[in-house]
């Protein structure tokens, strides 16, 4: 059973080739790797052409935004099983994806494996994020796509990435995965290290927008729905209202006490 990685960078060489070390440290994985380039850095272009790998493949092209790019790693991909690592993100277990592999061999049942990670936050430092099961999806990202190892062929059933979506697609991707009725299982361990710098976390309120529009498309705007979104709206106005009286060592010190700080 074949795992693709796939990689999406965007002119930031240092942080590609630091994600390549990570995820060939790795042994007893089956696995290519998978690099779609939608910049322009010289030094990434010629990082790329100079592997010799066999299990490697990429595209240098400009594409129209993060879900283009990821759709084109899909269709490129010829795993049977796909996990989205980007650069700037650091696989740090060396024992989940063959762990993951191991689990989609033992069961049919089980569409898609995820695991917890540890967050870089700019404020903050390191912070652990585990999966949380009584969190509603209205509320967010119910799994950490960088753990999130799927079979390709869900792709087949229900699509791939809206390109509609700016920050939101790999919400409403899952969102569609979850409706579906496609069984995942849980490692209780913290597989990845993610670069706080994501788009997604410095325009939030464009994705809580985007992840509203995404229940309204996928007829699932109840009202649990509604106010997990109201809830998360809340947070974000409190969190905005505290940086802007100078509340901002008290956040860093309330989420280090939520998500346990990690060394």
């Amino acid at each position: 059973m074949t795992l693709s990685v796939i990689t999406l960078t965007f002119n930031n060489y240092d942080e590609l080739k630091a994600t390549y070390e990570s995820i060939f440290k790795v042994d007893n994985v089956d696995y290519e790797w998978v690099v779609i380039n939608g910049g322009d850095c010289p030094k990434t272009k010629l990082f790329l052409e100079n592997l010799s790998d066999n299990n490697f493949k990429y595209i240098s092209e400009k594409d129209n935004g993060i879900y283009d790019a990821f759709n084109k790693g899909v269709a490129l991909a010829s795993g049977e099983l796909l996990v989205f690592i980007n650069s700037g993100d650091l696989l740090i277990s060396e024992t989940y994806l063959r762990d993951v592999v191991l689990k989609f061999k033992s069961s049919i049942e089980t569409s898609f494996c995820y695991s917890n990670i540890i967050f870089v936050d700019e404020n903050a430092g390191k912070l652990v994020f585990k999966y949380d099961k009584n969190k509603h999806i209205s509320e967010g990202m119910p799994y950490f796509h960088q753990t999130l190892v799927v079979r390709k062929d869900i792709f087949n059933q229900i699509g791939l990435f809206d390109t509609y979506f700016k920050i939101a697609g790999d919400y409403d991707w899952v969102m569609r995965m979850t409706l579906s009725g496609f069984q995942g299982y849980y490692f209780d361990e913290e597989s990845i290290l993610m670069d706080g710098k994501g788009i997604s976390a410095k325009q939030e309120f464009k994705s809580i927008k985007e992840c509203f529009y995404s229940l309204k498309i996928n007829k699932n705007l109840g009202l649990r729905s509604c106010l997990g979104v109201f809830y998360r709206f809340l947070k974000f106005c409190i969190r905005k209202v505290f940086y802007k009286v100078g509340g901002g060592k008290i956040l860093r010190l309330l989420k280090s006490i939520k998500y346990e700080s990690s060394n």
